[in-house]
């Protein structure tokens, strides 16, 4: 049996990880995308199996594997059957920001075109006579991705107390007006451009908006 490290070499290692190299998938892929036929799903899995036996950075992928399970989106629908890209680019983000602040990754979740179609908040729009924000995602921000919904003792336990309200999910979803990205561009990297993972953000409406969502934050 391998000795156990000590904890300096943990600390060591940790530190070399966050480090290490990794391959950005719209780079390597470029090719494959562009001739990417509906259907594609097996490319998706083969290509992140691949990536995982591959790789060097381990605990980055171990990371960004985590928080998929966390803070989950799926193809497995009609408008995102077409759309590799952007599921791709959201796997992009949660590696490039797995060792950043929850928060920091949070606010990139919420710029995600991806999730932004997923959950539904997409060109949400302040409340009018035509109808109220989109709550789904801040529904959803709370119950899943954050505190959840029953508050916790000191021993671990869920007690009967609620940690936030009906009104609390509809003033959050206030928050998140004025955000949206064209569906047919979702996801797709700009000709020339080296580095479309960035480009794969939500664009701002101002007139939507009910409060204003700082992009400097």
């Amino acid at each position: 049996m391998a000795e156990t490290p000590a904890i300096t070499d943990v600390s060591t290692w940790v530190r070399d990880q966050i480090s290490v190299d990794y391959p950005r998938i719209y780079k390597k892929y470029d090719t494959d995308f562009i001739n990417w036929q509906p259907g594609g799903t097996n490319f998706w899995k083969q290509t992140i199996n691949h990536e995982f036996l591959t790789t060097n950075a381990t605990l980055r992928y171990r990371l960004a594997h985590t928080l998929s399970q966390i803070l989950v989106v799926s193809n497995r629908d009609a408008t995102f059957a077409v759309r590799h890209w952007a599921l791709f680019f959201y796997w992009e983000m949660l590696k490039e920001f797995c060792f950043d602040t929850y928060s920091r990754m949070i606010y990139n979740v919420t710029y995600s075109p991806f999730m932004q179609h997923y959950l539904t908040f997409n060109d949400s729009r302040k409340a009018s006579a035509d109808g109220a924000p989109d709550e789904n995602y801040a529904r959803e921000l709370l119950q899943l991705f954050t505190v959840g919904l029953l508050e916790v003792d000191a021993d671990g336990n869920f007690t009967e107390n609620e940690n936030y309200t009906r009104e609390d999910v509809a003033e959050l979803a206030k928050v998140f007006t004025g955000l949206g990205c064209r569906i047919l561009q979702m996801g797709v990297p700009r000709e020339g451009n080296d580095d479309g993972f960035y480009d794969n953000i939500a664009t701002e409406f101002p007139d939507y908006y009910n409060y204003y969502f700082n992009n400097d934050r």
